[in-house]
This record gives C-alpha cells, sequence and structure tokens, in this order.
C-alpha cells in the first residue's frame, strides 16, 4: 500500500508543467525547473508564465519553497555545481531574507554537525537480530538534535514574533499619543480664534458706541459744529507718487481719530508715533487697539486737534514681537490744514 502511494505521489509532482519546443512554458514536469527559476535561469517569458502558475496554483507554491529550502540546504553543504552556486550567490541571495535563511542553515549545520558523534565505532554484535537495535541507537542522538533544533527554531521565531508584536504596539501607542496632541492644539486653536473673535466684536461695538456717544453729543449740544473726526490713514505705498492724505481741521473739532489700515503678519503689541516732517516727534502711544476684517487690519489712535498745526506728519505704525523687538509696519505720511 505504501508503495502505491508513492508512486501515485511521485506522478503528481512530476506532472505540472514543462517547456516546449518554442521555449515557452507548458507545465513543469520536474522541481529542477523551479530551481533555475529560483537561480535566475530562465528566460523573462518563463519566469511570468511560472509566476502565473503559482500564484493561481497553491500546489506550485508549496513546491517552490519546498525547492527553495533544497537550493538553500545544498548551497550550505557545498552541492551545487560551480554554475549553480554562482546564480545562487548572484541572483538568489539579493533578498535580505534569503540571505538569513541561509546563515540560519549555516548555524544549524554546524550545531548539528557538533552533537553529532564523530569517529564512534559501533559496538560488536553478538546476533543478528542485536545489530538493528545498536544501529537504532547510533541514530538515536542526531534525531534529538534535530528535534532540539526544530524546537529552538519556533522558540525564536516566537520571540521575534513577540518582539514585533511589541514594536507594532508601541508604535500605535505613539501615533494615538501623537493624534491626540494634534486634536489637543486644534482645539486650543480653536478657543484662541474664539477668544480673538470675541475680542474683536467687543472692541467694534465699543467703537460704533463711541461714535454714536458723538454723534449725539454734536447733535444735542451743538448741532452746526464738529467736536470729533474719524480720518482714515492708508500706507504710503497705496497712493500715487507725491499725493499726501489731507486732515481738515475746522473751528470746534476737538478730537481727531487716526485709523491706520495695514496688512502683514499678526505681532503681539503695536505701537505708534507721530512726528513733523522734519523730525520732531509729537506724540507717541504704546498698545494700539487693532482690530481685522479679512486680510486688513485697523489701529485706531484718538488725539486731541490741538496737537495739529498747519504741516505736513508722518504717522509710524511698529510691531512688537515677544523677544522684545520691533519692525516698521507701515509710514503714513498726511498733511493737515486747519480753518
Amino acid at each position: 500500500m505504501a508503495s502505491v502511494w508513492n508512486a501515485r505521489l511521485a506522478t503528481q509532482q512530476n506532472s505540472v508543467l514543462s517547456i516546449n519546443g518554442l521555449g515557452m512554458i507548458t507545465h513543469i514536469d520536474s522541481d529542477e525547473l523551479l530551481k533555475k527559476y529560483l537561480l535566475g535561469e530562465l528566460r523573462e517569458e518563463q519566469r511570468a508564465t511560472l509566476e502565473e502558475r503559482y500564484f493561481n496554483d497553491s500546489e506550485i507554491y508549496d513546491r517552490l519553497l519546498v525547492a527553495e529550502d533544497e537550493l538553500i540546504d545544498s548551497y550550505v553543504r557545498g552541492a551545487l555545481s560551480n554554475s549553480q552556486r554562482d546564480h545562487f550567490e548572484n541572483y538568489f541571495l539579493r533578498s535580505a531574507d534569503r540571505r538569513d535563511r541561509v546563515e540560519f542553515a549555516r548555524s544549524l549545520t554546524a550545531f548539528v554537525s557538533e552533537g553529532s558523534p564523530v569517529g564512534a565505532t559501533a559496538l560488536p554484535s553478538t546476533s543478528s537480530s542485536i545489530g538493528p537495535a545498536t544501529s537504532g541507537l547510533r541514530r538515536l542522538k542526531p534525531r534529538l538534535v534535530m528535534s532540539a533544533a526544530a524546537i529552538l527554531l519556533l522558540l525564536l521565531s516566537g520571540i521575534a514574533f513577540f518582539l514585533e508584536t511589541k514594536k507594532l504596539r508601541e508604535d500605535i501607542r505613539r501615533a494615538e499619543a501623537d493624534r491626540e496632541e494634534l486634536e489637543r492644539q486644534r482645539e486650543d486653536l480653536e478657543r484662541r480664534l474664539e477668544t480673538e473673535r470675541a475680542r474683536g466684536n467687543e472692541i467694534a461695538a465699543e467703537l460704533d458706541n463711541a461714535r454714536s456717544q458723538g454723534n449725539a453729543n454734536r447733535s444735542s449740544s451743538q448741532p452746526n459744529a464738529q467736536t470729533f473726526l474719524l480720518f482714515v490713514l492708508r500706507p504710503s505705498g497705496s497712493r500715487g507718487p507725491g499725493a499726501l492724505q489731507t486732515l481738515e481741521i475746522g473751528s470746534g473739532l476737538e478730537w481727531v481719530s487716526l485709523e491706520l489700515q495695514f496688512k502683514g503678519r499678526e505681532y503681539e503689541r503695536y505701537d505708534a508715533i507721530l512726528k513733523t516732517a522734519t523730525g520732531s516727534e509729537v506724540r507717541s502711544i504704546t498698545a494700539l487697539t487693532v482690530r481685522s476684517a479679512g486680510s486688513t487690519k485697523t489701529a485706531v489712535w484718538k488725539l486731541a486737534a490741538k496737537d495739529f498745526q498747519n504741516e505736513d506728519y508722518i504717522l509710524t505704525l511698529r510691531g512688537s514681537t515677544g523677544g522684545g523687538s520691533s519692525e516698521v509696519i507701515n509710514e503714513y505720511p498726511f498733511r493737515v490744514r486747519k480753518r
């Protein structure tokens, strides 16, 4: 019964593919074709045909793995021909995984060789029935060594799997911590943005209220006299060459509110200084109130009308950073005419 089974198995293993007269693979008729594939000795179209077959046929794929193990074993034992050894070293060993397997096979072979009895002689037998028994005893130790080696291989594989799993868990934990940190930063930015929006709305409401009160005071006390003037200043680069904005100050005007429009980055603090065109300082202020409307920002500075004379002025707006340094944002030249 065993011989019939072995014959059927051999027939099954030797009847899968072969190469026709045109050099195309039709089915594998021996494991030598698989070894030629692993050694890179097949043409490109043959390799493509074989790869398509073992991708779709688990039996061919299993035989390919067996042929791979046999090549590694033959290489370690020095059983390959010179041509096969050259292909093995220059093509098969391109893979780091295969190089690791070859090193393991070498270590395992050396381990088994050291554990096997070297130079041992068989005990003389007294009868023909004792011979098989002593032969079995002599084979017992190598088998135990192979079993121990197999157990060691399983143990090392388990340890490697455990370490890899531990590393993956650590990577997942770090990724989760990074995600939580990014989420926390996003929520913090949203809170800060909401706070800034609320502050801007409050400033706008206060300014509207001040304008309303100013209009009410003017209309109730001096209907025909203007006591508060809003003057919008634009940067020098936004006007034509030589064009100066003119601030007209009439009699009875008490306050001038200068609105400085600009664009650019955010600063921690905004300061301004007003000088005459000849360089004499008139007024300066720190921590100006700034509101934003889209990309345009507006700083508001309220000055007494009596601070101005009939001459040209330059107002410089500066922004301060956290390190204590400041830089010029814009300059606003304008002319004052008092009536």
